[in-house]
């Protein structure tokens, strides 16, 4: 029942490229990037996170209680920006 709920986590990653104004004569300027959250999480507990509790703002005594909710979901996102 008890488990050692120790972790370290990156949450944000971001990487971008901007394009040199001169070096494309169809836009003013060009931007372009990745993003990651949540990007890892060390952790030795056995449960799908340490950071995924229910209880842990609740008044009724669960308080650091893991109930299997969802785990913290990890997003990418690619995109760019054109300015014309």
């Amino acid at each position: 029942w008890i488990s050692d709920g120790d972790y370290l986590t990156v949450r944000n990653i971001a990487l971008g490229y901007a394009f040199k104004p001169s070096a494309t004569k169809y836009f003013k300027s060009a931007r372009i990037y990745v993003s990651i959250q949540q990007a890892f999480v060390f952790t030795k507990y056995k449960g799908q996170n340490p950071e995924a509790s229910i209880g842990r703002d609740d008044a009724i005594g669960t308080y650091g209680q893991d109930l299997s909710t969802y785990p913290v979901p990890r997003t990418l996102m690619v995109g760019a920006n054109f300015n014309f």
